[in-house]
């Protein structure tokens, strides 16, 4: 940039912050424009527009981050963080937190699940008569083939952060077919289960 080192555009923002940061580009690149030598190849109106525009666009650009700098600095608004994104491979905790409701062993799969979007609004009792009330009347999974999976940021009606989701196809001993959906939320660098959503297949 203009033959300015990086490593001073960084110190300069870690010192003086947005506002300081842009007020600092304003003056250096006014500064760079005046050097240039193009200038004597115009005629004065030329020049005289040149330099008016370029001292246009670069007082817009400085005060508009020095306006951001006072409004974060007045109301206290701070980024938005989703949170550290997981390492780890969410389809066998899919996978294993499925078999355990599979296997009716509801207490292991609430312990295992989100304390924002199940624990926080749940007890155990509630997850898991709500649980028993969806797969009892249709009996044990047979088969189950995973059709979709995909990752979500922030999705509507969700607190924000990093979710990830595997859509199944699975077929229950009642002899028909049902798509089931479990949505992983990202916390504390790890995947956890947060919702559960089972209704039945179409006819094909």
């Amino acid at each position: 940039m203009l033959g300015l080192d990086v490593k001073t555009i960084e110190a300069f923002g870690q010192i003086a912050g947005i506002g300081g940061l842009s007020l600092f580009v304003f003056v250096y690149l006014y500064r760079e424009v005046i050097r240039k030598k193009i200038f004597p190849q115009l005629n004065s109106q030329q020049a005289y527009k040149l330099i008016r525009l370029f001292l246009i666009l670069v007082f817009l650009f400085s005060s508009t981050g020095l306006a951001a700098w006072v409004y974060v600095s007045i109301t206290g608004v701070k980024p938005i963080e989703l949170g550290v994104f997981p390492t780890e491979e969410p389809q066998p905790i899919i996978i294993s937190w499925m078999t355990l409701i599979d296997q009716k062993k509801y207490q292991e799969a609430y312990d295992q699940s989100d304390d924002l979007m199940i624990k926080k609004n749940f007890s155990f009792e509630r997850f898991a008569e709500l649980t028993k009330s969806a797969r009892n009347p249709i009996g044990d999974p047979i088969e189950r083939i995973n059709i979709k999976s995909g990752m979500l940021t922030s999705p509507p009606g969700y607190p924000i952060g990093y979710y990830t989701y595997s859509l199944f196809k699975s077929r229950f001993s009642n002899g028909l077919f049902y798509f089931e959906v479990v949505t992983l939320r990202a916390t504390s660098a790890q995947w956890k289960p947060c919702a559960y959503e089972i209704n039945p297949a179409p006819p094909t």
